[in-house]
Parts: C-alpha cells; sequence; structure tokens
C-alpha cells in the first residue's frame, strides 16, 4: 500500500492530493494520511471537489498519538519520505511534491460551488468589469521564528514594485486586489493607485481570497503555495508574474513548478 502524508496548509495539501492522484493512476492501493494539524486543519475537502480515501481508522491509536505530541517530536517520528509498517509493507509519502511532473493541467482540483456572501459575489462581479490584478503577500506566519530561516526579506518592496510597474506599463487602466494576512504592512509599504484590499476573508474564510484571486485578469504572486494555487487555478489569468526566489538560497529553477509562460522577477 502507498500512503500519502496530508500536511501543513491548504496550498500544501493541494500539493499533496496531485501526488495522491498521480500515484491512483500508477497504483491499486493508495490512500492518504490526515497529519494536518497546523493553520486550520485538513481543508481540501471542504473547498474542493476530490476524492481522497483515508486510512487513519486503519493505522489507529499510533497515529492518533503522534498527531497529538509537539511538532518537534512529531517531526522526529515521521522525518523520512518512505517508512514501514509494522502491520505489512507500507510506503509512506511524506513531503510536498512541488513539482509539475506531478500535476497535468490541474484537471485534478476543481472548486467546489463555494457559498459567497454578499461583499465577495459584490467583488467578484467587480473583478469580471475591470482589468483586475491580484496582487498577494504572505507575512503573519511567515514572520515567526520557525520560518525566519527560508522567508525573511523576501517578496519585500522592490519585488513588488517592479511587478506592478510591469503591469502598469502592459495593461490599460489596472485595477488591484491586494490579498494579505498582513493588509495593513500593504497599506503602508505598496503605494497603488487604484486598488481594493481584501480585508474581510480572515481564518477558515481565507479560501475566499484564493477563490476571488483565481477570477482575476492577472496576477502577481507571492511565495506561497496558497499564492500559487490562487494563480494556477485560475482559467482567465493574461500573465502571472512570481518572484524567482520562492525560499531564500533556492531559485524557481530548483522547484519546477512554474509554468513557461509565467514571468519570473
Amino acid at each position: 500500500m502507498k500512503v500519502v502524508i496530508f500536511k501543513g496548509g491548504l496550498g500544501n495539501q493541494l500539493f499533496q492530493y496531485t501526488m495522491y492522484c498521480w500515484l491512483k493512476e500508477r497504483f491499486l492501493h493508495v490512500k492518504a494520511l490526515d497529519f494536518c494539524v497546523e493553520h486550520n486543519g485538513l481543508e481540501l475537502d471542504k473547498w474542493f471537489d476530490v476524492e481522497i480515501e483515508f486510512c487513519n481508522k486503519i493505522f489507529g491509536p499510533f497515529f492518533g498519538l503522534v498527531i497529538r505530541l509537539p511538532q518537534w517530536i512529531r517531526n522526529k517520528i515521521i522525518t523520512e519520505r518512505f517508512h514501514y509498517h509494522e502491520d505489512g509493507l507500507v510506503l509512506y509519502f511524506n513531503d510536498y511534491w512541488q513539482s509539475k511532473r506531478f500535476f497535468p493541467s490541474g484537471k485534478w482540483v476543481r472548486f467546489k460551488n463555494l457559498p459567497l456572501n454578499e461583499k465577495n459575489m459584490a467583488t467578484i462581479n467587480k473583478i469580471v468589469d475591470t482589468n483586475s490584478v491580484a496582487l498577494h503577500v504572505r507575512r503573519g506566519d511567515y514572520l515567526q521564528s520557525g520560518n525566519a530561516t527560508l522567508f525573511t526579506n523576501l517578496c519585500q518592496t522592490d519585488y513588488y514594485g517592479k511587478a506592478v510597474d510591469y503591469i502598469c506599463q502592459h495593461v490599460e487602466n489596472p485595477h488591484f486586489y491586494v490579498f494579505s494576512n498582513d493588509i495593513e504592512w500593504c497599506r503602508h509599504n505598496i503605494p497603488l493607485k487604484d486598488c481594493t484590499y481584501i480585508d474581510w476573508n480572515t481564518g477558515k474564510s481565507s479560501i475566499y481570497d484564493m477563490y476571488l484571486m483565481s477570477k482575476c485578469k492577472y496576477v502577481i504572486m507571492a511565495n506561497s503555495t496558497f499564492s500559487f494555487w490562487g494563480a494556477y487555478l485560475n482559467e482567465n489569468a493574461n500573465k502571472v508574474i512570481y518572484p524567482e526566489e520562492w525560499y531564500n538560497g533556492f531559485k524557481d529553477e530548483t522547484l519546477d513548478i512554474f509554468p513557461d509562460e509565467w514571468i519570473g522577477m
């Protein structure tokens, strides 16, 4: 049996789901293990049309105990990509699988018919009627000590300045829709003329930021898997701009996730 471990936030869960589907096309016995204890837990099946067969009940008490341990201990227990289980041969896939090899044209991932509140519906109508540009900024958890080594000083104002200038040179009358987990920082650090700050989709409603991003005609990404899927699920985007440095010390060619037509800066 092959078991894909689901962990991390929604963006990472989407990558793990594409690996799950990739394996399902090639092998008979593929299941999933819910290890999502961060952010909002497992969200994938809540917001997307997905079919996942979980095996938590099979492995029962052991993983139930592991999930309740502190994160640093969990990471010590499940650190390798492949493992054997005492009840038989089980191959675990424990990674983030950020590679184009595992998702052909995004066919495995589709939003459900999400219920929209009045504010989001009105915003979508405006997005459709304008040269809408989604601009996503990821801060918040990226500033915490555990993430600082990977993300400190990436996607700063110089990156967004270049991306905004590029859009303004190539798009007539662009209107920017700013998405972030630190909207106040965006208000004070990214000067924009025609702009709407999306500051109401917070907490468990943050999925609607991704959904609205997927409706815009242009996208300026952050170095975030949430940002990536907002752009990748967008079937109408004319241009997508992404940061060439995804993590500190790693350029985009090491990741192999960006479509050739996207623009790196």
